[in-house]
């Protein structure tokens, strides 16, 4: 789950721990979001697929740049809906696309909405941690 890339050999060679993946990010939050009963989605705008298929996605409406997890989360005494956009937790090695800042940007200025680029999992729990607690 660290890939092979070239920063990853690096940090080893320098007695350091690798930086996941995205993709493992990913499985430590869905999971996290799983235990404690919060109801969500990712979006799986990242796959790989047959031309033709991706031109019917597009067509159907799958949008270049929407985050990757759609949480509903309670506050209070309402419900909001929280967009997180995942990254490896090293900054240098995960940038925000221009679409996805668009994306994140509109969702921001909707009510009861709050959107968040969250660099690696952690980060991301505790964003939503910050909103319950």
């Amino acid at each position: 789950m660290y890939g092979n890339c070239k920063t990853n050999r690096q940090r080893i060679e320098q007695g350091l721990e690798p930086i996941p993946l995205e993709e493992a990010e990913a499985l430590l939050f869905a999971s996290w979001l799983r235990q404690q009963g919060l109801i969500f989605t990712h979006i799986a705008n990242e796959r790989k697929t047959h031309i033709a298929l991706g031109a019917k996605l597009k067509r159907m409406g799958l949008c270049k740049g929407f985050p990757d997890y759609l949480v509903i989360v309670p506050i209070e005494k309402k419900k909001y809906i929280v967009c997180i956009e995942m990254k490896r937790k090293l900054k240098s090695l995960s940038q925000v696309s221009p679409k996805q800042k668009e994306w994140l940007a509109a969702l921001q200025e909707c009510e009861e909405v709050e959107s968040y680029v969250a660099y690696g999992a952690d980060e991301a729990i505790q964003f939503i941690e910050s909103l319950i607690l």
